[in-house]
């Protein structure tokens, strides 16, 4: 995530704005990603991110489960940790913007306007849903909208996930 530049400015100028949120364990994990973020860019040699895992494991105890046997941590799926990771960062984000948090806006680069998400802005998906019964066209369609930070992949007819197949 650090690539994404409009998203490590926005959290190394993260700032609370709310001190009744502060054991929040999304603000909690955004804090320590903004250290990390600071980190990468200052340290300028390498180093372990221990503070940041720490952090992690103590906000997403499924992250932390150790392997009886090997008394090491166990392997997680990378995919919901990304989804846990921006779920923390949108929700940290959006409630500092709304409580006076960082000083100002990143512009989007692009559109030059400025942004009341930003992962939803960087990450989102706006998918359109359409039901329509092929038995009869008397019932119209049905149209919906929602937007997503991750694109459902369904490859059978029971709506599973790739990942349940």
């Amino acid at each position: 995530m650090k690539r994404v530049n409009e998203l490590k400015e926005g959290l190394k100028n993260f700032e609370l704005g709310n001190p009744a949120v502060k054991g929040d364990p999304s603000v909690t994990l955004t804090l320590a990603a903004k250290k990390l973020m600071a980190d990468l860019d200052n340290k300028g040699e390498s180093f372990s991110p221990d503070n940041f895992v720490d952090v992690m494991r103590e906000v997403f105890p499924q992250f932390d489960e150790v392997d009886e046997k090997t008394q090491h941590h166990k392997q997680q799926d990378a995919e919901e940790c990304y989804t846990q990771f921006l779920s923390s960062f949108q929700f940290a984000l959006k409630h500092a913007k709304q409580n006076g948090g960082p000083k100002e806006d990143v512009e989007m680069a692009e559109e030059g306007q400025k942004r009341n998400d930003l992962v939803q802005d960087l990450f989102g998906i706006e998918l359109e849903n359409t039901v329509k019964n092929t038995m009869t066209e008397e019932e119209p369609e049905e149209v919906s909208s929602e937007n997503v930070l991750k694109l459902p992949c369904h490859i059978d007819n029971s709506n599973n996930p790739v990942s349940n197949m």
